[in-house]
């Protein structure tokens, strides 16, 4: 992968332009937005555009609202760990007494 891929630079310069009009954008293209972060993008990607002065405060923006926040299947996902783990601890605390 390189910085200058013509393919990568231009899909990324298209993203940037949607994210400058975060967040009044239609519901295709925040499936763009969504599509692009969760599949098209590399690390490399991500990092340069997180650094593109223009598209800052849209980007930190976007990543709040749809990025950074835990789905219900994330809260799921913790809770059954929790579950599994205090049942063991009870398991082990049950045997020593």
């Amino acid at each position: 992968m390189s910085i200058d891929d013509p393919e990568r630079a231009r899909r990324r310069a298209e993203i940037t332009r949607l994210l400058s009009r975060y967040p009044h954008l239609e519901e295709e293209a925040l499936r763009d937005l969504a599509n692009w972060f969760a599949s098209e993008a590399s690390s490399l990607d991500v990092a340069l555009l997180s650094q593109e002065e223009a598209v800052r405060s849209q980007y930190r923006a976007y990543r709040e609202a749809h990025i950074d926040r835990l789905s219900p299947g994330d809260w799921a996902k913790g809770l059954a760990v929790a579950t599994v783990v205090l049942g063991l601890l009870a398991a082990v605390l049950w045997r020593a007494f």
